[in-house]
Parts: C-alpha cells; sequence; structure tokens
C-alpha cells in the first residue's frame, strides 16, 4: 500500500522556508542600520545604470566606483528597484556610506528611506505568511495524522478464488 499520506507533512516545509526568508530579511535590516552607524561617508561615481523590463517585475542595477580612504578604488554593482531608478538616473555622484564589515557595505543615501521601510514591508508581509503557513501545516498535519490512522485500521483481506 502507498503511503502518500507522508506528502502532507511536507506542508512544514513552506513556513520553515519563509522563517529563513524573514531571517534573511532581518539580517538586511540590520546591515542597514549598522553601515549607518558605523560607516564613513563617501561620493560614488556612478559608471553604468542599467533597467532591466521583465514580466512580472521591473529592476535596476546600478554600478559605483568610490575610493575609501587609504585603499585601492571600489567598483560595487548594486540592484534597486524601479522606484528608485527616476532619481538616480539623473545624477553623476552618489553620496554613499560604506562599511565593509556590515553585511549591507553599501547604503545609497538618497533611497535609504524607501530601502529601509522596503525592508521592513518585506519583514511584516513574511510574518505573515509564516503565521498563515503555520496555520495551514497545522491542518494538514492534522489531516495526515488522520489519512495515517484511517490506513492503519483498515488492513486489506485477500480471498482466493476457486478455479
Amino acid at each position: 500500500m502507498k503511503k502518500i499520506y507522508y506528502l502532507w507533512y511536507l506542508a512544514w516545509l513552506l513556513p520553515l522556508f519563509l522563517t529563513a526568508l524573514g531571517i534573511q530579511q532581518v539580517i538586511v535590516y540590520q546591515g542597514i542600520q549598522d553601515t549607518m552607524s558605523n560607516g564613513k561617508e563617501y561620493q560614488a561615481e556612478v559608471l553604468d545604470f542599467q533597467m532591466k523590463h521583465m514580466a512580472a517585475q521591473s529592476n535596476g542595477i546600478i554600478v559605483l566606483k568610490f575610493t575609501p580612504k587609504g585603499s585601492e578604488p571600489l567598483v560595487k554593482k548594486l540592484s534597486l528597484p524601479i522606484q528608485n531608478a527616476g532619481l538616480l538616473m539623473q545624477m553623476d555622484t552618489l553620496p554613499i556610506r560604506y562599511h565593509p564589515e556590515s553585511t549591507q557595505s553599501v547604503v545609497i543615501l538618497p533611497t535609504l528611506w524607501f530601502q529601509e521601510k522596503m525592508v521592513l514591508a518585506n519583514i511584516g508581509v513574511i510574518l505573515l505568511s509564516v503565521i498563515t503557513t503555520l496555520f495551514a501545516g497545522y491542518l494538514a498535519h492534522r489531516y495526515a495524522n488522520r489519512l495515517r490512522k484511517n490506513m492503519i485500521k483498515v488492513q486489506p483481506t485477500f480471498e482466493t478464488i476457486p478455479s
């Protein structure tokens, strides 16, 4: 007999994945805060600015070049949402904060407010999703247990048919 009811237990993978995604977003937020409080401010030259338009989303890529004190010039390629593209498109240089030990080593100052709000919104949506999928996982777990118990109770009997 196939034990298909085990597949219902896989419903716990979704809240587990969302929890990992939420932890990643919290780390991003803490990295932004760390860079803002401990980083040094620099003027970065915009080397390249590209817009990518896909079916479901649009985003941009910006390439910045700056020289930290006592170091060689650094080139950083950052992605940014389409909402920030209009603001940054006309600028040749951007004020940034740089902290190499942070998880978010470069923060573009003109878009800081948007980046912080976007990460906080992501954390909120992920939190609601985790709560919802935990409830769904609980229901799926109960359903799988019920199926398993019913399968254990019912033992097939075989009869031989005389020929």
